[in-house]
């Protein structure tokens, strides 16, 4: 999910999908690459993919105005960015409890704890990334186990409840901070 940009690196993606299928033979029978977005990148992906031979087991999408709908019928999440804030697509796989796969960049790290709300893979790795998809082909208890523990973060951290909690404890201990201090409190 998300632009079809360099910095995005779905062509990563692309490739470690092509790996995967290398590696094993059961990737090729039960796995699928779904790759929504649209932008610059998508002319390669197709090309790799139409040139490893496994373009019937991928749909590139194009843009969707119904990624919720999407995501809810994946099994996994796959995030192989170059670089990363807080990523709105991730925030939402977690909301779906899918088992996420991302880079090891930026914000991806400050969401996911490594192998108990995701897993994390180097930047660029074709061969970690294509290893990470096959891991959660062969132990989906343990990748669904991973998608769960994110949706409780998620919820807890990123809900409009779990938010308006944090800001009232924020506000709190600064009010607290402020009296212990001797400073004027304003009603």
């Amino acid at each position: 999910m998300g632009r079809l940009q360099p910095i995005k690196d779905k062509v990563l993606l692309a490739r470690a999908f092509v790996r995967a299928v290398e590696l094993d033979p059961v990737a090729r029978e039960r796995m699928r690459l779904v790759i929504v977005g649209e932008g610059p990148s998508r002319p390669q992906i197709e090309l790799i993919l139409r040139d490893a031979g496994v373009a019937p087991l991928s749909w590139v999408a194009g843009e969707r105005a119904d990624v919720p709908e999407v995501m809810r019928g994946l099994d996994a999440f796959l995030l192989p960015s170059r670089a990363e804030g807080i990523s709105n697509t991730m925030l939402e796989a977690m909301a779906t409890a899918l088992p996420i796969v991302a880079s090891a960049v930026g914000g991806n790290g400050e969401l996911l704890d490594d192998g108990v709300t995701g897993c994390l893979v180097p930047a660029g790795d074709v061969e970690r990334l294509a290893r990470a998809m096959l891991d959660d082909l062969h132990g989906p208890t343990r990748a669904r186990q991973r998608g769960a523990a994110a949706h409780q973060i998620a919820q807890r951290r990123f809900s409009l409840e779990g938010m308006v909690a944090a800001y009232g404890d924020l506000y709190e201990r600064l009010l607290t901070s402020a009296a212990l201090r001797g400073a004027p409190q304003r009603a």
